[in-house]
């Protein structure tokens, strides 16, 4: 639903849309953490199994120390 352009990533503008779309406040610097914690390989994009893993819930659910 935040992918804008369909490509299975999302950039740090899609995911601080999204995340705006969906009434999350958070300021710059706390987006760019989060986009950099999900960004597991560095890459400068979200990929869709990154996004998943993130959304994990269970033993494994990711946790944000910011939050």
């Amino acid at each position: 639903m935040i992918d804008d352009n369909r490509s299975r990533t999302l950039d740090r503008e899609e995911l601080n849309n999204g995340l705006r779309d969906f009434g999350v406040t958070m300021s710059s610097a706390e987006v760019n953490q989060l986009f950099n914690e999900l960004d597991k390989d560095n890459s400068g994009l979200i990929s869709f199994d990154e996004f998943l893993q993130a959304l994990r819930v269970g033993p494994t659910c990711y946790t944000f120390s910011f939050l």
